[in-house]
């Protein structure tokens, strides 16, 4: 639908201690809206708006070169 935001939820899990940096540097990124330092399977949350879903690859490849970064879990929100 031509207009309409790609919402991508980031769900990322970190090395020990890192939480707080890793969550900086994601927030940092073009096209993230929000992230949250967590309790529970997952170190840190991030929000990613973008009005081109071509691009939103450039938003996963940045994060994956954030140090500190264990795993990547991305969701697509769907509505």
């Amino acid at each position: 639908m031509p207009g309409s935001l790609l919402n991508v939820i980031l769900l990322l899990q970190v090395d020990v201690g890192a939480a707080e940096s890793v969550a900086t540097a994601v927030s940092q990124i073009p096209g993230v809206v929000h992230t949250a330092v967590t309790s529970g399977p997952y170190d840190v949350i991030g929000h990613v708006e973008r009005d081109n879903k071509d691009r939103s690859g450039e938003v996963l490849d940045a994060v994956r070169q954030i140090d500190g970064l264990a795993r990547l879990c991305v969701c697509r929100a769907v509505r």
